[in-house]
Order: C-alpha cells, then structure tokens, then sequence
C-alpha cells in the first residue's frame, strides 16, 4: 500500500484514517512486532515513524473504540504452565534476649546531664553512677524517673 501524499506539517506526521486503519491491519492480522510495523509504515508513508509512535498512536486508537487487539508481549510470553503455588513463609523465630547479648538494664545511669564545660552539641552526657538493680538509673534519678503521681486530693489542697 502506498500513499500520495506525506503528511508532515512542522516535523510530526498527520494522521490520516488510511494510515490508522494501515497500523491496525498490520497489527491485528499480522504477528509483526511494532519495531516492524514502524518500518513498514515509514516506507509506505514515506516519514519517520518510531515504535512509540505506532504504540501511542494504537493506545489512542483503542481508547477512540477503534478495534485494535491485545496481544501478548513477544519478549515475555505466558505459557500453559500453571501457576506455581505460593511460597508461605513463617515467621521468624526470635532469640531470647540472653542470647542476643542484652542482658537487662544498664550497669550505669543513663540520665543524661548537661556538662557546662564542654562546647554545644557534646554538652550532655550520661550521669554514669552505678544503676540500681533491676533498672537504669542510680538512686537520686530512679526518684525522679519513678515520682508518684499527686492524688486528686493533693492536687485539689
């Protein structure tokens, strides 16, 4: 098939119905993969036509209710094979803490202080008193940490 006239108007082509209903034919009765549709269509409308043209120019064929079939992609074709089950994994086992190295709270007070010495952004640092046992802080801080709350009364005198 060849056409007159080329229709190129400031360097894209125009459509015209014979070259939509060109691409279709070729796609749809031919098993032509649309690199090759591109170049059948540059020769026969004497253009430049890319792949993409002729895939975006079907998509928007397709979504006008022109009847352009779907096929399969060449480079991944789905075979007859049926689907392989799905992997069910378990979750994972959690170590202990023992065996992860975390034996229980810090030997030392993690309350960090503020050092008046020290230049800004390294100005606080861990208290370091022995911890009491069974917690992270030392006997001044675990009062403060561990302060009960006023009872409704308290709060009301």
């Amino acid at each position: 098939m060849s056409f007159d006239v080329v229709n190129a108007r400031f360097g894209k082509l125009v459509w015209t119905f014979q070259m939509d209903d060109y691409i279709v034919d070729l796609w749809n009765n031919t098993r032509l993969t649309s690199v090759q549709i591109a170049a059948e269509a540059a020769k026969a409308f004497k253009a430049k036509v890319s792949k993409d043209t002729v895939i975006g120019r079907l998509h928007r064929l397709r979504d006008q209710g022109v009847d352009v079939k779907s096929r399969p992609s060449p480079l991944n074709p789905k075979s007859n094979k049926p689907p392989e089950p799905a992997v069910v994994r378990l979750p994972r086992r959690v170590k202990p803490l023992e065996q992860i190295g975390v034996i229980g709270p810090a030997r030392r007070c993690q309350w960090m202080t503020e050092h008046p010495k020290r230049p800004m952004g390294h100005k606080w640092q861990p208290c370091n008193a022995p911890s009491e046992p069974g917690i992270s802080w030392c006997a001044d801080h675990k009062q403060i940490v561990f302060m009960e709350r006023p009872t409704k009364t308290e709060e009301a005198a």
